[in-house]
């Protein structure tokens, strides 16, 4: 297993749990296993289903896992018949290459640009056409088209307007009606869906073929699920393990990830168990898979109550250190390269900010565009408890010292 200097791989990947053969209460045999109930899972279950597979979905909750209220999608019908823009498909492809510095897995961006409006409009042709009580369940994202209201200079902003809501709109992160759609076209259609199965061993024959899974019940005993075709694992990141985050992040990231599980932050209740902590990841690694080296790809956020254009953003140095057009996973790979210890930035807003049209990236508006609430109570609160200065040097003298 691929680790970084310095880690040592049995801190992280532990041991497949001993399991006597008298342990198993049941064997159940399917073409294809899907672990993890979450979009990924979930669309990888229909489209082997409609491969003409039977399919079985595990999920070690009670619900499936809810990791955001969006998608992002490129050039799917649905987007451009609602006035979204149009991209070239190699251009993105490239352009986000070189965001990452080169660093991207090229093959896995190019699945996206060139694919991922193919699968958006099957699940609006297929998936909401057969479930007529999804209707509404997919709105475009009023924040990508305040943003380029915003700040409309492309040499500035290359913002890509590519989310789509998986929810209501009145509800932008109640993306698990929109999983349940899935879910039940999935079901209909022959799928068998089963929680509280918590998948603990990945199943190899004599030669090391994946031949299934075995899954924990919540009583404790053991099923066998055997796959005549294959097992797809979707079960989410490790943001919640602490001792992968310390492996395969960079420390800074590893401490963001320590203190906000974003993982988590769209479930209804808390989960019973932490989610994204890596049991895919250990479960595959231990029977050959590789983890890739760092800087790892990472589904943490800058976390602020305001950001993004039209407001700047400095470190604790008065130096602004990123363009307030990139996206929030960009706001938390530049954080992590500030000086100091702590994770901390500054968010410089002019004083008419409530009445000079301007507003955030992720403000609500309605559908003519108009700021609705910009702030809520707290950051107003906030706003109103900040540092301020009629400029910007006399503002970094206050900043100097202030937690």
């Amino acid at each position: 297993t691929s680790s970084p200097a310095g880690s040592d791989a049995d801190n992280w990947m532990g041991e497949d749990p001993a399991i006597a053969e008298d342990q198993i209460a049941e064997t159940i045999e399917a073409d294809v296993i899907v672990v993890g109930t979450g979009v990924a899972g979930s669309v990888a279950a229909c489209a082997a289903m409609e491969s003409g597979a039977s399919v079985i979905m595990l999920d070690k909750g009670v619900v499936n896992h809810i990791g955001g209220p969006a998608c992002s999608i490129l050039n799917s019908q649905f987007q451009l018949s609602q006035g979204m823009d149009e991209y070239d498909p190699t251009e993105q492809l490239y352009e986000l290459v070189r965001e990452s510095n080169w660093t991207a897995n090229t093959a896995l961006i190019a699945l996206w640009a060139f694919h991922s409006g193919e699968v958006l409009d099957w699940i609006i042709d297929e998936v909401i056409a057969f479930d007529p009580t999804a209707d509404g369940q997919l709105e475009t994202p009023l924040y990508a088209r305040a943003f380029a209201e915003a700040s409309p200079d492309p040499e500035i902003c290359k913002w890509r307007n590519t989310g789509v809501y998986l929810g209501t709109s009145d509800v932008p992160s109640n993306m698990g009606d929109f999983i349940k759609v899935l879910q039940n076209y999935a079901v209909k259609h022959g799928a068998q869906l089963r929680f509280q199965n918590k998948v603990v061993k990945i199943v190899q024959d004599d030669v090391d073929k994946v031949t299934g899974v075995i899954a924990e019940q919540a009583d404790g005993s053991y099923t066998r699920y055997n796959a005549a075709n294959g097992v797809v694992m979707a079960t989410g990141s490790f943001g919640s393990n602490a001792a992968m985050r310390d492996a395969f992040l960079k420390p800074k990231i590893a401490q963001a990830f320590a203190t906000n599980n974003v993982g988590e932050s769209f479930m209804p209740e808390p989960p019973a168990e932490p989610l994204d902590n890596g049991e895919g990841h250990m479960m595959m690694c231990r029977i050959g898979a590789h983890m890739e080296q760092y800087p790892n790809p990472h589904n943490e956020y800058a976390q602020s109550t305001i950001m993004g254009v039209p407001f700047l953003a400095v470190n604790d140095a008065g130096l602004r250190f990123v363009n307030e057009a990139q996206s929030m996973l960009c706001y938390a790979d530049l954080l992590c390269e500030q000086p100091g210890e702590e994770l901390v930035y500054w968010t410089i807003i002019p004083d008419d900010y409530a009445t000079s049209g301007m507003s955030s990236t992720n403000v609500a508006v309605d559908e003519a565009g108009n700021i609705v609430n910009p702030f809520s109570d707290a950051q107003y609160d906030m706003l109103q408890n900040g540092v301020k200065a009629d400029t910007i040097e006399e503002l970094v003298k206050q900043m100097d010292g202030i937690d």
